[in-house]
């Protein structure tokens, strides 16, 4: 719990079943606050970890994570991960 442990207030909430997602793999939103002691405008940070679907026009296994020319090809290999790790990291900052 990095935001917990950065002393953000963290509520996790699971999104009901929808029939383009499996019940198996549960998905989770994340809610972090930081309250201040300024009365300034808020700073909202935004990213999904949501991934294009497994359907037709792969040239790859989509559930591969295949390596070519120095790149990894493959479901949820170039989405918004980077960007949340990034705001994360400067919200430590």
């Amino acid at each position: 719990n990095w935001l917990g442990e950065l002393g953000f207030d963290v509520n996790y909430i699971v999104a009901r079943d929808h029939a383009d997602h499996s019940s198996a793999y549960p998905r989770v939103n994340v809610f972090g606050k930081l309250s201040g002691k300024m009365a300034m405008p808020a700073l909202h940070l935004n990213g999904h970890t949501d991934v294009v679907p497994a359907g037709e026009g792969w040239t790859v296994d989509p559930f591969g994570g295949e390596i070519k020319d120095g790149r990894v090809y493959g479901r949820g290999a170039c989405d918004m991960k980077g960007g949340i790790a990034a705001a994360l990291f400067a919200v430590a900052a």
